[in-house]
């Protein structure tokens, strides 16, 4: 029997235009899967409870393990070979994550959570263990090959060697480059941003930057966030802009002014008053108009204003939308 229509006899709430692929094996007590969802092939899931958002992919090769409940938000991507293990694990929508570990030593402990806000980045490779809470905002980026951990044991504590239990919390818009390691018990602040292998043993306050073995604060937020003038922020965008155009010119194999889209859509950078928007619009009128400081999208949706704002968000400009709404 197909494994969707063996699973919707057996209770499962399944949406519509829902994939599983070859080799998938689910054992969840209670199952809901939203329209859209891709389950890729040879993908486990043991667990209790699993809500799985709309438009999200898993696999292949999803191994999953829970003694609760996991919850995956809308639209994320949980892809090539990631493994979840621990009591409770919910994940925010939009989140992005590839060959990621959750789990390690104590996941089956009673304490045992993972909490992911939206729009968040896990790099190839990180490993997060939750033998107790992990608390992780909304638009934490992790780097490939970083870690956290929540306990630490292994000489005898009774000739007085460490011991450590606890939890770890990293709050929004924090940013871990590459290879930086977590120890149990740190917090660190919103908008904060450590230095490529590091250690941070500490708490980390908000905007600063940390860096070293063991991490210190290197910079706060006055010398590391100046405050950019509206000149200044219509330069980066202009200069992330140009680049975008002649990435359109390469890509059309002609020279290309930047109302040349690929799609002949007309795309214009200019300021609005407090703003820096992007227009498109077609020989027809005006389409869609993203603004940068508000980082929100209005109008229609287009082929271009897409690649504009992944263009954007691959060079630290991040427009955080979900659909175009309605002017």
């Amino acid at each position: 029997m197909d494994l969707i229509k063996k699973l919707r006899r057996d209770g499962a709430d399944i949406g519509e235009n829902v994939t599983i692929g070859e080799g998938c094996k689910i054992d969840v007590s209670e199952l809901k899967i939203g329209d859209g969802a891709v389950i890729g092939k040879n993908t486990t899931m043991k667990a209790l409870k699993v809500e799985i958002g709309k438009a999200v992919r898993i696999g292949p090769n999803f191994q999953l393990e829970v003694t609760s409940e996991f919850m995956v938000g809308e639209r994320s991507d949980l892809i090539e070979n990631c493994r979840m293990m621990g009591g409770k694990i919910h994940l925010g929508k939009k989140l992005w994550a590839m060959g990621t570990f959750i789990g390690g030593g104590g996941w089956r402990d009673p304490q045992s959570e993972l909490e992911i806000g939206d729009f968040c980045h896990l790099g190839e490779e990180t490993h997060i263990n939750i033998c107790r809470k992990v608390s992780i905002g909304d638009e934490v980026g992790i780097g490939f090959r970083s870690y956290i951990v929540t306990h630490g044991a292994w000489a005898n504590a009774l000739e007085g060697y460490p011991c450590s239990f606890a939890p770890v919390t990293i709050k929004d818009y924090a940013w871990l480059p590459t290879s930086v390691g977590v120890m149990p018990g740190v917090t660190i602040g919103r908008g904060a941003v450590i230095g490529s292998g590091a250690v941070v043993t500490k708490d980390v306050p908000d905007y600063c930057f940390a860096a070293g073995i063991p991490a210190r604060v290197v910079k706060t937020r006055e010398t590391f966030l100046p405050k950019l003038s509206m000149e200044q922020k219509f330069g980066i965008a202009k200069r992330v802009f140009q680049e975008f155009k002649v990435h359109i010119a390469k890509r059309l194999d002609r020279e290309s002014e930047i109302e040349l889209g690929a799609d002949g859509l007309l795309a214009r950078l200019k300021m609005e008053g407090n703003s820096i928007v992007i227009g498109i619009s077609s020989d027809k009128g005006s389409l869609s108009k993203i603004d940068l400081l508000k980082r929100e999208v209005t109008g229609v949706r287009t082929g271009l204003g897409v690649e504009i704002i992944d263009f954007y968000r691959r060079r630290g400009v991040r427009i955080i939308t979900e659909r175009y709404a309605p002017e």
